[in-house]
C-alpha cells in the first residue's frame, strides 16, 4: 500500500526545519570543530528544507484540482511575504545596522510566510 504524504506532515517538517535552523545556528556559532564537521551541521536544516520540499510536491500531485489551487496560491503568497522580507533583512545588515539575527536566518521568514500564505488561502475558498 502506498503512503500518503499529508498537510500535517509537511508542517511537522516545517517545524523541525525551523529547530534545526536555530540550532545549527547557534551551535556554528558557538563551537569549535573542524570544517567537515561544520558542513555536516550546516547541511542537517537544509536537508529537511528538501525533504519538505519533496512531500509539499507529492502532497500536491494527490490532491484535486481546487486543492491543487489552494497549495499553489499559498505558495504564490508566502513568496510574495518572505522574498522582499528576505531583502530587507539583506539591506539593513548590508546598511550596517545591527540586527539580533542575520541574513541566513531569513529562513524562518520563509517557513512563517508558507503558513501565512496556506492559511490565506485556505480561507479565500472556505
Amino acid at each position: 500500500m502506498k503512503h500518503r504524504v499529508t498537510d500535517k506532515s509537511i508542517y511537522i517538517i516545517a517545524g523541525l526545519v525551523a529547530l534545526s535552523w536555530v540550532v545549527a545556528s547557534i551551535l556554528l556559532e558557538n563551537i569549535k570543530v573542524g570544517l567537515v564537521f561544520r558542513i555536516l551541521i550546516g547541511l542537517v536544516p537544509v536537508s529537511l528544507l528538501v525533504f519538505q520540499i519533496i512531500l509539499a510536491f507529492h502532497y500536491a500531485r494527490g490532491q484535486d484540482e481546487v486543492q491543487k489551487r489552494i497549495i499553489l496560491e499559498g505558495l504564490a503568497i508566502a513568496f510574495s511575504i518572505a522574498l522582499p522580507a528576505i531583502f530587507l533583512i539583506g539591506f539593513i545588515i548590508k546598511a550596517g545596522i545591527n540586527l539580533p539575527f542575520g541574513f541566513m536566518d531569513g529562513g524562518y521568514f520563509m517557513e512563517v510566510a508558507l503558513l501565512i500564505g496556506y492559511a490565506i488561502a485556505y480561507r479565500r475558498y472556505q
